[in-house]
């Protein structure tokens, strides 16, 4: 004979069920020998797990289903409480560096043309100290660093003044900043390039002869 389901759509789990209400208050009831023992075996039927083919073995599973639904929405709802939030770190956004006009880039420049002399004399100084002994002199490799870096310095210079473009400026300062990238231009041809190359050659000689 096929089982109606539908009868067990509103079962709900023992474990959600209320207990019995209380008997009344009075004096307790008495039970005979006979009845006790009946009861007792009632109960012990009752938590046997009903056979197969008995309809309330369904109920027992539907009961075994939704106990175990509970126990993991229980469970989910727990974690999703102890589970702190995490908050991604709010990311400063930088503004783009403005770009340089061909007058900012003259000064760059010549700024830099400055810093390079301003090295080639204190190494000038250093490699002297250095051919006469002087006990605080730099090593010679400390020296060969420096103009490494020093002749980089130059390479960089006549790359920057390549980049100038003077025809973007107006009328009124466009002569003046031709004169100075004109300036540079000589300054690198003849002074820079050739000085960093002549002192580069004294370190190595130094070098070499300290080794």
């Amino acid at each position: 004979m096929p089982i109606d389901y539908s009868k067990f759509d509103n079962i709900v789990d023992s474990d959600e069920e209320t207990d019995a209400a209380p008997p009344p208050s009075g004096s307790a009831p008495t039970y005979t020998a006979e009845q006790r023992a009946a009861a007792e075996a009632a109960a012990a039927s009752a938590r046997q797990p009903p056979p197969a083919d008995d309809p309330r073995a369904e109920i027992e599973k539907l009961k075994a289903a939704k106990r175990a639904q509970r126990q993991a929405r229980e469970a989910a709802e727990g974690t999703k409480e102890e589970t702190p939030e995490v908050v991604a770190p709010k990311v400063e956004e930088q503004a783009a560096p403005a770009e340089q006009g061909p007058l900012e880039m003259l000064e760059a420049a010549e700024k830099l043309q400055a810093d390079i002399l301003a090295e080639i004399s204190a190494v000038e100084g250093a490699l002297q100290k250095l051919v006469i002994k002087d006990s605080e002199a730099q090593t010679a490799t400390q020296l060969l660093d420096r103009v490494t870096t020093m002749n980089g310095n130059v390479g960089k210079l006549q790359s920057n003044v390549d980049l100038i473009m003077i025809g973007e400026l107006d009328d009124d300062v466009r002569e003046g900043a031709k004169a100075r990238r004109k300036k540079l231009n000589r300054a690198l041809e003849e002074e820079l390039m050739p000085t960093v190359g002549t002192l580069r050659g004294k370190v190595v000689k130094a070098k070499n002869a300290g080794s």
